[in-house]
Order: structure tokens, then sequence, then C-alpha cells
């Protein structure tokens, strides 16, 4: 977190030396400059001398965010549809998933994001931290190994790499 506030202060030195050297005023094209050489000179300065990690976290970062968008949409138009419709599609579950998270923040992080999707909810987290209890309402035709296994390698998956 810290080389990410470290970039951002470099992003606004560079906005703001370009500025006055060239006589600008602060507007969208002169912001784009300045993160884009703060990125560039950032990924160079920080690899080569200081934390490798910190750059590889990026891709993995827009790719999360892109994941649970995509389930938030899913999840609200099933939910949407469901609603709208005569026939009810529901076949809710209790789903108790195995966690491979360790820490306090992995743990609640995954928890929050379950709750967030529309048709999940979670519910407990077992005493020795090992299992989340899940209700999912929309278990297809009872499967509940691949409801499982969504939240496992959709939702964890992607919490561990960026928290790890």
């Amino acid at each position: 977190m810290k080389w990410f506030i470290y970039n951002l202060l470099l992003a606004f030195v560079g906005v703001w030396l370009i500025e006055q050297t060239v006589d600008l005023r602060f507007d969208k094209p002169l912001v784009f400059l300045g993160v884009y050489n703060a990125l560039f000179f950032g990924i160079w300065l920080f690899t080569w001398f200081l934390d490798r990690r910190y750059f590889f976290k990026l891709p993995r970062l827009l790719e999360f965010i892109a994941f649970i968008l995509k389930e938030l949409v899913v999840s609200s138009m099933r939910v949407a549809y469901d609603v709208l419709t005569r026939t009810s599609h529901l076949n809710p579950a209790i789903i108790a998933i195995p966690l491979d998270a360790e820490s306090d923040r992995e743990i609640v992080t995954l928890a929050v994001l379950v709750t967030l999707t529309p048709g999940t909810l979670s519910l407990k987290v077992s005493d020795d931290r090992r299992t989340l209890f899940v209700h999912e309402m929309y278990v297809g035709d009872g499967d509940v190994e691949r409801a499982r296994r969504l939240i496992k390698e959709g939702y964890e998956r992607r919490v561990l790499r960026l928290s790890r």
C-alpha cells in the first residue's frame, strides 16, 4: 500500500513540474501525462531497486475488479429475473466452504464479497476459522459442489492472490 501512495505522490509531483515548466493549466491531459510518467518511472524505479511485487499485483487487482463487477452484474440479473417472472427459480442451500484463507483480513474480505453478491449471504465462520458457511439462493439442480467451487476458485483464489 505504501508503494501505491509513493506512486501517487510521484504522479502529482510530475504534474506539478510539467505545469511549472510548460506554463499549462491543471487539466485532464496533463494529469494523464503525469500519472503515465509516474507509472513508467515508478515501474522502473520500484522494480529494479525496491519492492518488485508492487507492480505485479496491479494486473491482479484489475482482474479482481473485473471479476467482482461481472459477478455482481450476473447475480443481479439472475435475482431480477426471478423477481420479475411468475415462476420461482429458487433452490436455496447452506454450503460449508473449507477455507484456505488464514488471516482475519482475508477471511473478512471473502465473507464481505460473498455477502455483496446478490443471492448469497455469508452466515458464519467456524470457531477454528477453517470453514465459511454461506447461504446460496440459486444452487442449480442441487449441485452444491459447483457453488462451492465458484466461491473457492472465483472469490477466494483472487482474494488470496491479492493479499499474498
